[in-house]
């Protein structure tokens, strides 16, 4: 059965769920929407709790929420979701570090003065990274094992220095992390192919990365 991923055509949240099913070898097929305006006048009438962008189907699976998706995808194949208690309580603790990093970068990707802010967020980036960083001091994963977080964690990753080029040097445990990651066959392979596109990284009404060029 092939799963469907609804999002508009750009790489934003749905991204981390393309690469976990092309590291899975899961079939999937994207339904891209083409109108906001649209789109949110459809919203509520998905048929699904709390309904937002991207959707993700599954037979008769339908849902929406990027944390819940990645969560579902990873129980559901297993090798993605953690493994023990104790794996469990890592990968969710790395969620929230994931989520200030989000937050604060799309922030400045919207911002409207963002030339402005963005010297700024350079300059506070190795405070902001600094926990995983050390996280990645201890284990090669930020769970111990591979798992859904990681896919989430190194696309996040790769918006950050396709803006900032060079701005993990100073961060090696994260430079090797980032490096392993995408060096893994099936991303790799996925990376290479005419599937994956560079841009856009955000929505069209982004100060920086809503376009084929960023």
């Amino acid at each position: 059965m092939t799963v469907t991923i609804t999002y508009f055509d750009l790489r934003g949240l749905a991204e981390t769920f393309r690469l976990m099913l092309e590291y899975l070898d899961v079939k999937y097929e994207m339904k891209y929407i083409t109108s906001r305006e649209q789109w949110l006048t459809d919203k509520y009438n998905q048929g699904i709790d709390f309904p937002n962008l991207p959707i993700y189907e599954d037979g008769d699976v339908k849902m929406s929420q990027n944390f819940a998706i990645m969560r579902y995808i990873a129980r559901k194949y297993k090798v993605l979701f953690p493994d023990s208690e104790a794996e469990l309580q890592m990968a969710e603790i790395a969620e929230g570090s994931l989520l200030d990093i989000r937050i604060s970068w799309g922030l400045l990707c919207y911002s409207p003065k963002f030339s402005e802010e963005k010297p700024k967020y350079l300059e506070d980036l190795p405070s902001k990274l600094k926990g995983l960083e050390d996280v990645l001091g201890k284990r090669n994963w930020v769970a111990g094992k591979l798992t859904y977080v990681d896919f989430a964690m190194n696309e996040s990753l790769d918006h950050i220095v396709t803006l900032f080029p060079g701005c993990y040097d100073n961060h090696p445990n994260i430079k090797k992390y980032k490096e392993a990651f995408f060096s893994l066959p099936k991303i790799k392979a996925y990376r290479e192919s005419s599937k994956f596109k560079k841009f856009p990284i955000m929505g069209p009404w982004a100060a920086w990365g809503g376009t084929a060029q960023g």
